[in-house]
């Protein structure tokens, strides 16, 4: 297993809670099963709108649809907040965010020493003429 797949599921999963309607998406899933049209109706946003969140979400993994007539409904997967959960409190995790940041700035100080030719274009002088 890739040593840095962690940080990038947590950061997806972050960028898709990133955002006050998917919170409250994520929190009327807790509760119960909607459709996007439920979901557009409680919140008070287009259709269109939860649409959007919604498969933000899904691809984040933290909700799950199924098609049930001709809506597709979909649920909070509990899985995936247990994860982020888990993924925070173990030390090994958070061990390797923070090597990856000392690697990072490791690497931006080094490439910041390295000296790098100016290049400067030779400045025309327009003469003036006198008349």
């Amino acid at each position: 297993m890739d040593p840095f797949a962690f940080p990038e599921e947590l950061l997806r999963i972050f960028k898709a809670l990133a955002d006050a309607n998917r919170l409250r998406i994520i929190g009327l899933l807790s509760q119960s099963a909607h459709t996007g049209e439920q979901l557009a109706a409680l919140l008070g946003l287009g259709a269109s709108t939860v649409s959007h969140h919604l498969a933000r979400l899904k691809h984040a993994g933290l909700i799950s649809a199924s098609a049930e007539s001709y809506y597709s409904v979909y649920r909070l997967e509990p899985n995936s907040l247990e994860f982020v959960a888990r993924q925070l409190a173990s030390p090994d995790t958070l061990a390797r965010l923070a090597a990856e940041a000392d690697k990072q700035t490791y690497i931006r100080m080094q490439r910041s020493a390295v000296p790098r030719p100016i290049l400067k274009k030779p400045r025309r002088y327009r003469s003036r003429r006198k008349s």
